[in-house]
């Protein structure tokens, strides 16, 4: 069925190259896109967001789980193996740097067997040299030096890192990042991450939260450390993480694979659409060119875009607030994905001076999609936590009843369970032919053992709040 705001999401959805993205699969890439416009706003400046039409800077953070494993792998690829190799690059050119300037002081190399004397051909490493010398004063060159410096490799001879620079953090080991941290670049990291079962979930908690949250580091330079993360869970055990640790893992927005194919998106006939549309390559250099405006002068680094999305930002929160009896603190981890959607547009569109820019229509319906999904999830992770808790409820009344016929009272006695929910799981073992009763005696019927209950799932969709005005 078309409806308005349908054909507004599949006029918006048409601008990219899905098929590219998420390797024929729709979900794969809405996620993979969703990451990566999202994760634009995690490596701008703390200072950088979207202008709304009351000149107030909107924060563009947003933490994010991709469940499953066509999602997680293509995030993986598109955009923290990029990123990875920017972070790489950058840290070995100030390596390189280190040891030539240590060099020059003291005469002496710091890893004599491994200094090259800088080339002419090395436009990077000079670059780079050029930029601590601080030789270059037009932000636009500076920005493009930058961006040469991240993309390229210097020589070889530089192998060490350097520890005041660090945007993006990634590793499988937590006593790393917990070295790496206060070296984060102006105390902002950016934290790629991969979880394969739950227990990651529990061991990283404590850095996760510090992360989140803030937390003041005394070093000889003090500074507030505040950063975001982004997760990859190819065995989608996040779900079980949402019910050890509702409190924190309700924060993150969540990204999951699609449970069934569904067919790429086609604009309405009417509908105008940049073309061709946006590719992979083209995402990857919006990640390398906000990474390379991080790097610069304080004052030439904050990105801010403007934006009036105050109206569609106020439906947005209605939207949220409706599921968040179904969901609690999705409003929480799901507040600022409009804003940073929109802040990934504005600086990819930034960078199309002579092609089509992006139209935003369809950004509102593409975010109610991702929590409507989210949201499911999330009720199916409780609902198969309530069918655990109680197949093993009834598991009790089933070895109690083994022992003999029982009263009522007996039973929740004997088994340790609620008065209040016992008669309830009796009713249930009741209704499978599995106990029976006889005046107040229950017992077991013949040959039966402990149920494996299935329960169902009520989906979250319903009827939102009145359309915003807004096309967004």
């Amino acid at each position: 069925m078309n409806t308005p705001a349908n054909d507004h999401l599949k006029t918006f959805l048409s601008q990219f190259d899905l098929e590219s993205l998420g390797e024929g699969d729709l979900e794969a890439g809405i996620n993979t896109l969703v990451s990566i416009l999202c994760s634009a706003g995690n490596i701008a400046a703390r200072d950088s967001g979207v202008v709304d039409s009351q000149h107030s800077v909107r924060d563009v953070s947003t933490n994010i789980v991709v469940s499953g494993s066509l999602s997680a792998t293509l995030v993986e690829d598109q955009l923290l193996s990029p990123l990875s190799g920017l972070q790489e690059n950058v840290n070995a050119h100030a390596s390189s740097f280190e040891e030539t300037r240590y060099q020059a002081i003291t005469g002496q190399a710091l890893f004599p067997d491994l200094v090259e004397e800088e080339t002419e051909d090395n436009i990077s490493q000079r670059n780079f040299t050029q930029l601590m010398r601080g030789n270059s004063t037009l932000s636009g060159f500076e920005q493009g030096m930058w961006s040469r410096v991240s993309k390229d490799a210097p020589p070889p001879s530089a192998n060490s890192f350097l520890r005041n620079c660090f945007v993006f953090l990634r590793s499988s080991r937590t006593t790393q990042i917990r070295k790496l941290l206060p070296f984060s670049h102006l105390g902002q990291p950016f934290l790629g991450l991969t979880f394969h079962s739950s227990q990651q979930f529990t061991d990283w908690l404590p850095i996760l939260k510090l992360v989140m949250e803030g937390e003041q580091l005394i070093t000889p330079s003090p500074m507030l450390l505040k950063g975001q993360a982004l997760i990859t869970d190819p065995q989608t055990s996040f779900s079980q993480s949402l019910n050890k640790h509702r409190f924190y893992a309700a924060k993150y927005l969540w990204l999951l694979d699609g449970t069934q194919a569904m067919e790429l998106p086609k604009a309405p006939s009417d509908a105008v659409v940049s073309s061709p549309p946006i590719k992979v390559n083209q995402l990857n250099a919006l990640i390398s060119e906000v990474f390379a405006s991080r790097l610069c002068r304080i004052d030439d680094s904050t990105l801010r875009y403007p934006c009036d999305f105050t109206q569609a930002q106020h439906h947005w929160i209605r939207f949220l607030r409706s599921h968040e009896g179904q969901a609690p603190g999705v409003t929480s981890a799901s507040k600022k994905l409009l804003g940073s959607l929109l802040f990934g547009i504005q600086a990819l569109n930034a960078q199309r001076a002579r092609s089509p820019l992006i139209k935003f229509d369809g950004v509102l319906e593409l975010s109610k999609h991702l929590v409507r999904r989210a949201v499911s999830a999330r009720l199916s992770a409780a609902a198969s936590e309530l069918s655990g808790k109680q197949q093993l409820l009834q598991a009790r009344l089933v070895r109690q009843l083994n022992k003999g016929p029982s009263t009522e009272r007996d039973l929740y006695r004997a088994a340790g369970i609620r008065s209040s929910i016992c008669r309830e799981l009796l009713d249930e073992l009741q209704a499978k032919n599995l106990v029976e009763k006889s005046g107040s005696i229950w017992k077991l019927v013949s040959g039966q053992t402990a149920p494996s209950p299935q329960l169902e799932v009520v989906s979250p969709d319903h009827e939102d709040a009145a359309p915003a005005k807004s096309a967004i």
